[in-house]
């Protein structure tokens, strides 16, 4: 991850330099300078998104066991709880009451906790299929070769500037 965040700052410092030269060379507004320096630096923008899908892979298999084992251990209890309720109805013949109704009202919260942590997770899994993607891998190398044409032309004109 080391090396992506290195690409990021070579393109930022690149991109920046190369937009000052240029306002330097030609005379730019502080506007068109800034706007090229946007222009150049797009690279960065996508190695800051393949920054974060990596990020986010890495840390996915602890998040997938974590949300497995607490899916888990509720419904044990839960499973348990409903058995034992089961027993105590039969036994004493009674009818369910108003306690039991919002017992299930609890248990449906803590199913859509669940959801919703599911939905952090599946996020995640897309990320995981966009990293997979030839469409991504292709932009990744165009924003390499961009990166490293604009590295050598950054040292280049900043030779060219000190002399």
């Amino acid at each position: 991850m080391g090396k992506v965040m290195t690409l990021i700052l070579l393109n930022m410092a690149s991109a920046c330099w190369i937009a000052y030269y240029v306002m330097q060379l030609v005379s730019l507004s502080l506007v068109w300078t800034v706007a090229i320096g946007c222009i150049l630096a797009l690279p960065a923008l996508i190695f800051c998104i393949l920054y974060y899908l990596l990020n986010e892979i890495a840390n996915l298999p602890e998040q997938i066991q974590a949300w497995k084992g607490s899916v888990q251990s509720v419904s044990k209890s839960y499973k348990r709880k409903a058995r034992r309720e089961m027993q105590q109805a039969e036994l004493q013949g009674r009818k369910v009451k108003l306690k039991e109704v919002f017992s299930i009202g609890k248990a449906l919260r803590d199913l859509m906790s669940f959801r919703d942590e599911f939905d952090d997770i599946s996020d995640l899994i897309t990320g995981v299929v966009l990293v997979g993607n030839p469409l991504f891998l292709i932009l990744i190398g165009i924003a390499l070769a961009v990166t490293f044409t604009l590295l050598p032309l950054a040292i280049i004109t900043g030779w060219v500037f000190i002399f």
